[in-house]
Parts: C-alpha cells; sequence; structure tokens
C-alpha cells in the first residue's frame, strides 16, 4: 500500500507539471546525504558478558524550489537504518534496529509537493508530511494554508496517520490552527486536531515592550483538561540581560488516553477504537511547575546565569523517578573567545533534591560540568567536555564521571564529517541491577551536499 501511494504521488505530480505546461527549469535545488555508524559497549563488574550495539543509519534530504513552476517547491527526507552484528534480546542497547524486521527499516518521514501563493496568498501541500497543531501530526494527504486575509492566519490538513512501529485501528486524522492579530504585537491562536478524539490548544502571546513579552496556553487532549502554561520574557540586547518566569500546571484528566509524550496512547482496552499501543512511560500524576531563569553579559563575551525550578505533586500524589516533588538549581557562567580568539568556554552546576526522599529515587544530586570548544581553523573544529555527578539514589551514597569529545572537519563546501566519543563509569542508577564498570560510545558521520 505505501508503495502504491508514492507511485501515485509522483504521478500526480507529474501530472501537475504537464497541466500548467510550465517551462522545466531547475531555479534551486539541494541534495544532502549523511551516513553514521554508531557503536555502543557496556562492560560489567559482574560475571554477566558485556553488550554491544552496531548501528547503521543511512540519511537522505532533497528539495527543490522552482522546479517546473515558479511556485512549485518539493520536499523529500528519509533514513535507513540498520542493526549491525548480533544483539542479544536481553542486551541493554536492544533497540528498534534489533527488533524490528527489514520492512520497518527505511523510514520515510517527507514527501511533498507545495504550490505556494496558488491563489494569491494560499498555500497547498501535498503529500507525506508534519503539522504543528495542538499536537503534533505526521500524515499522508493534503494541507491549505491561508496567510493573512486581514488580520487571520488559517491552516487545515486531513488525511491518513502514518506510524512506523504500531498499527492502530483509526489511521483517520485531521485537524486545523487559527490565529489572529487585533493589533501590533498581539497574537490570539486556537488549534485542533481530530484523532480518536477531539484535543484542543489556546493561546495568547503579546509583546508589552520592546523587550518583554508574555506567553499563555491552555490545552486540552482527548476533551480533558491536560495543561496550562505562563511565560514571562525580558530580553535586553543593550544591557545584556535576558530573564524568565514560568509556571507550568499539569491538569487532571478523566481519559485513559492522558499520557505524558504520545497523545494517541492509550489503556483503555475495554472500549473499541482506542486501543493504541503505548509509546511513552506513563500517565503523569497531577503536578505544578515553576521556574526562574536569569543571564547577564558581564563583559563582551562573557556571561554568567543562573536557573531555579520546583515541581510540587498535587492531590498527595507519590509520583514516580520521572515524576516527582523536587528543588532544582543551576548556575554557570559562559565566554565566548575565552582567552584565544575561537575558543568558547562553557561551565556549570546543577543541584537537585528529591523531597520525598523514598526508595527508587534519586533523592538529591550535585552535578559539575565543563566544555571547551576551539575553532582551529574555517573548517576544523574540535570540542571536549566532562562531567562529575555525585548522588544519592536508594539510600545510597554514588558517584559516577564521565567525558566526551568530538572533531568536526569541513573538507570543502560538500563534503564534512564527524567522529565523536564518549565515556562514562560505573552508574548503578542507569542500570541498577547489575554491577556497571563503563559505558562508552562511538559515532562518526561523513555528510555530502550537493
Amino acid at each position: 500500500m505505501k508503495k502504491i501511494y508514492f507511485v501515485r504521488l509522483i504521478l500526480s505530480l507529474i501530472f501537475l507539471f504537464l497541466l500548467f505546461g510550465s517551462e522545466i527549469s531547475a531555479k534551486q535545488y539541494s541534495l544532502n546525504t549523511k551516513t553514521t555508524y554508531d557503536f555502543s559497549s557496556i562492560n560489567y563488574e559482574s560475571n554477566r558478558n558485556n553488550d554491544y550495539d552496531h548501528d547503521f543509519y543511512q540519511y537522505l534530504n532533497f528539495s527543490s524550489d522552482g522546479y517546473g513552476l515558479d511556485n512549485l517547491s518539493t520536499y523529500v527526507s528519509m533514513r535507513f537504518e540498520k542493526g549491525l552484528g548480533d544483539t542479544r534480546r536481553r542486551d541493554y542497547f536492544r533497540d528498534i534496529t534489533d527488533t524490528y524486521d527489514a520492512r520497518d527499516q527505511l523510514k520515510v518521514y517527507n514527501a511533498y509537493a507545495r504550490l505556494k501563493d496558488l491563489f494569491s496568498n494560499v498555500d497547498v501541500t501535498v503529500g507525506r508530511q508534519y503539522f504543528y497543531g495542538a499536537e503534533l501530526a505526521h500524515f499522508d494527504g493534503g494541507r491549505l494554508d491561508l496567510k493573512r486575509i486581514g488580520p487571520i492566519d488559517l491552516s487545515f490538513f486531513g488525511g491518513r496517520r502514518v506510524t512506523f512501529y504500531e498499527y492502530p485501528e483509526r489511521l483517520e486524522i485531521w485537524g486545523g490552527n487559527f490565529s489572529v492579530y487585533p493589533r501590533e504585537g498581539t497574537k490570539i491562536a486556537a488549534r485542533v486536531i481530530k484523532y480518536i478524539d477531539f484535543s484542543y490548544d489556546f493561546s495568547t502571546s503579546q509583546t508589552i515592550t520592546p523587550e518583554i513579552d508574555f506567553t499563555g496556553t491552555y490545552s486540552l487532549i482527548n476533551n480533558s483538561p491536560r495543561e496550562l502554561f505562563l511565560d514571562l520574557n525580558y530580553n535586553s540586547y543593550k544591557l545584556g540581560t535576558k530573564a524568565t518566569i514560568s509556571y507550568a500546571r499539569k491538569l487532571s484528566g478523566i481519559r485513559a488516553d492522558n499520557f505524558s509524550f504520545n497523545y494517541t496512547a492509550s489503556t483503555n482496552r475495554g472500549k473499541k477504537g482506542l486501543d493504541v499501543e503505548r509509546l511513552n512511560i506513563g500517565r503523569l500524576a497531577q503536578y505544578q511547575d515553576y521556574g526562574i531563569l536569569l543571564h547577564q553579559r558581564i563583559y563582551k563575551g562573557l556571561g554568567v546565569g543562573a536557573t531555579y525550578r520546583k515541581r510540587e505533586l498535587l492531590n498527595n500524589n507519590e509520583g514516580n523517578p520521572y515524576n516527582n516533588d523536587f528543588d532544582e538549581f543551576t548556575a554557570g557562567l559562559d565566554w565566548a573567545d575565552f582567552i584565544f580568539d575561537g575558543t568558547d568556554l562553557l561551565a556549570n552546576w546543577k543541584y537537585f533534591k528529591n523531597n520525598r526522599n523514598r526508595k527508587r529515587f534519586e533523592s538529591k544530586s550535585n552535578v559539575f560540568e565543563g566544555q571547551l570548544a576551539q575553532r582551529l581553523s574555517d573548517n576544523f573544529f574540535v570540542d571536549a567536555g566532562a562531567f562529575y555527578k555525585v548522588y544519592d539514589y536508594n539510600k545510597k551514597h554514588i558517584d559516577t564521571v564521565g567525558f566526551s569529545g568530538d572533531v568536526r572537519a569541513y573538507i570543502n563546501k560538500n563534503i564534512n564529517f564527524k567522529i565523536r566519543y564518549a565515556y562514562e563509569e560505573d552508574d548503578p542508577f542507569v542500570l541498577p541491577v547489575s554491577a556497571v564498570d563503563f559505558i562508552q560510545n562511538l559515532t562518526v558521520e561523513l555528510a555530502f551536499k550537493f
């Protein structure tokens, strides 16, 4: 079915070229490829055999603008992935490349054609694409954008949901975005998606002064309240000052579909039509979250910053390792052109305190991390980083250390490569049931641009 769809899409594009009878003369196009080899290993202090994972990825992106028609653009992006070697079922690194067969290893993310300004201020997009609305939608179908009809923007989409790892009972998905600009610096928006049920979000943003702006969003998932988010920003380029105050509240939900990462997920096995495989860590308990960010440029490229974040679970929820009561504080500095031209320095300290202090929770931690990057020439870059973490887990005092480094080189304007290595010592928080000695990873990338 997928092959038939793409054959039809290509034939439709050819039909559009013939229909409009334009001279075929490419104005602009690009073809990018990237080949990635990823190797990971985990070594144990126990008698358990070490785990290894070798993965291969091939990326391809193609885009064109003005080919055949002045207002026609196309875009195709895909990835082929392959697990190399034999990763055992119980290996720590067993992932999707080792789990699914060859039919699932080629993933076409985008394959669409867009006619811009088809009717003055109307864009039409047909094919496989993403739509950013009340939720992120990945689908095969069509999209219609009406740009600035007076103070109004409208977007509509509809089609067949794209999924690579699950087989839901329902595939139809549609929705739209509506935005109005009643005055300069003010935007009011409403977005909706229909999949299984309706999900919405409503937002407003206001530029108060050239340095101060405010954003607020209220969202519902499957007709149930989901989240409230408020954000106040101050950014002065003249003073070099940036400040943000934010508030988020996870609201109650009455439906079994109310999860943290995948709005299509459900554990409601008894009601037909809602049996969609879960692709997330589970339901999040209600909470409210406060945040403050401050950053000040002191001298030329030197800046200092700090953040504070506090989360409170509501209704006496006990939480889980991913969602609990905590306080988090960070402080650090960033220095561009540190000592030498092209040298960038980052240093940071993060303190975390879980207020519940229960088993299977990280109750307290201190992380010290730094990164140094150097531009050796216009075509050659290196950087290195390290961290040290000391924390309490399961009422035990644990520390771990790690470092990483990479080299990036641009051989010419069409060819570049990157090599990255990372190493981390014993971290029982990652694998509490096994005695881990160290984990390491090597990634090699080679990219071509035409």
